[in-house]
């Protein structure tokens, strides 16, 4: 599937009150398209992988209290 037919599948897919678009671990390479997505559907797109960084730095700055 190319880019261009996967943006289109996916803007049918995704509900308009949808506040976000997250792909789970499935494999899918979505960083490459990530801006794109968030352009074609207004609305952040997240992956499994930009979670898990993102809650890793969270975690490194905290001491084990905060957490």
């Amino acid at each position: 599937m190319n880019k261009r037919s996967f943006l289109s599948a996916l803007s049918l897919g995704v509900l308009a009150t949808a506040e976000a678009v997250f792909f789970g671990g499935n494999g899918f390479r979505a960083i490459g398209m990530i801006s794109a997505l968030e352009q074609e559907l207004g609305r952040p797109v997240l992956t499994g992988n930009q979670v898990v960084f993102w809650y890793a730095l969270l975690t490194a700055t905290k001491s084990e209290e905060q957490l």
